[in-house]
């Protein structure tokens, strides 16, 4: 099986993610359904490109389509948590050595 598209699927989401988080920012509430909203995003991106460019996707059902597309969006909001802590770590890293001099 080839998996040429679900890189692209990742991106996506990981792209409408982050451009969420900067627009709705202040409200707490919809931050914490992220997850949803993206994995849908990415089941829905995934379907249409199943209907209009079925070999890209390499798969023989709409079900299978719509669920790699959601497991693509789900860990799209997976990677953010990765990059976001390794960058607070790094922020944590430097604060702590500005106050040992």
């Amino acid at each position: 099986m080839e998996f040429k598209c679900i890189p692209m699927i990742v991106v996506l989401c990981f792209m409408l993610f982050r451009i969420l988080i900067i627009v709705f920012k202040a409200n707490n509430d919809l931050l914490n359904l992220m997850p949803i909203i993206i994995g849908a995003f990415g089941g829905v991106i995934s379907f249409l490109i199943y209907l209009y460019y079925p070999d890209f996707i390499n798969t023989s059902n709409p079900f299978d389509a719509i669920l790699i597309g959601i497991v693509s969006g789900v860990s799209s909001t997976g990677t953010n948590s990765i990059i976001e802590s390794i960058f607070k770590k790094k922020k944590i890293n430097k604060e702590n050595k500005k106050e040992e001099i």
